[in-house]
């Protein structure tokens, strides 16, 4: 019933067809209603184990206490190795893939699907800047072209998505089925721009000061740097200084989006969802990959 949830799975089953990220985070009721209880204290304890445990800390604490606790509480775990299932990559090309689905929303939602990155990997910071300058602010391309200038729909953005194994570049918008051909045609214009590498300096700049400005500011939040920490330490084995990550942005040359641009938005690799008034696929088959 949530169309924007909708169209965003559909767009992960689609890109990531044949590897485990293409399945809902939710699952589906008949697999859930399948679950006996014993499925759940199995899986419990395969991997709610201290080797498989980050424990994150952030704030005004006395570090000893604060230990004299941890120790306390699971002084009971069980120690061991949990089981870890090495994922292959799959395809997670997009292959030119659509999917679509007719219903009764008042809106027609749109997400297209391009090649990402993994997280531990260098792109990573370029992808920012790129999502920055595309559709990832309100001074972005996609916002101010298709929403601002032609007021063709409701909501448009990009958004990058970072796995340990691959990655997702996705642009999502939301309009009146009456405006779908026209809002395409200016989002594929803008993707197809910015793909050949027509981003000028002072764009670039823009979108990195607004990149470093943000994170800057999510550093104030106690609960980011807690988050911050833990996600480093499960992901990469190591905490992400803040420091180290504004090196990393500010590393960033025009050259780098440009040639990370020029791989990611790539239309032999996209993948696309459309859920709502679709009376005629086909059609909107090829305003989506045209």
């Amino acid at each position: 019933d949530s169309p924007e949830d909708l169209v965003m799975d559909m767009l992960g089953e689609t890109f990531f067809q044949g590897h485990p990220l293409a399945n809902p985070i939710s699952s589906s009721a008949d697999i859930v209603g399948a679950y006996e209880a014993g499925d759940v204290r199995a899986y419990y304890r395969r991997r709610y184990l201290p080797a498989n445990m980050v424990i994150s800390v952030a704030g005004n604490f006395e570090p000893a206490l604060l230990m004299d606790e941890v120790k306390r509480r699971f002084e009971g775990y069980v120690p061991g190795q949990p089981a870890r299932r090495e994922l292959s990559p799959g395809p997670c090309d997009g292959g030119r893939r659509v999917v679509l689905r007719d219903r009764e929303f008042e809106q027609t939602h749109i997400c297209l699907g391009f090649r990402g990155c993994p997280s531990a990997t260098a792109e990573v910071y370029p992808v920012m800047v790129l999502n920055n300058i595309l559709g990832g602010s309100m001074s972005s391309r996609l916002f101010q072209k298709v929403r601002e200038a032609e007021g063709l729909v409701y909501s448009v953005y990009s958004f990058p998505s970072f796995f340990k194994q691959t990655g997702v570049f996705g642009v999502y918008a939301a309009c009146k089925h009456a405006n779908v051909a026209r809002a395409m045609e200016i989002i594929a214009r803008e993707i197809r721009g910015v793909g050949r590498g027509e981003i000028d300096e002072e764009e670039f700049c823009r979108a990195k000061e607004q990149l470093k400005g943000n994170y800057a500011l999510s550093q104030d939040s106690v609960s980011s740097h807690m988050n911050a920490m833990g996600k480093n330490l499960l992901l990469h084995d190591r905490v992400i200084g803040e420091e180290e990550t504004m090196e990393k942005i500010n590393a960033v040359t025009l050259e780098d989006v440009r040639a990370c641009a020029a791989r990611i938005l790539d239309p032999a690799y996209l993948a696309a969802a459309g859920v709502g008034r679709i009376a005629q696929a086909e059609q909107m088959k090829g305003i989506l990959l045209d």
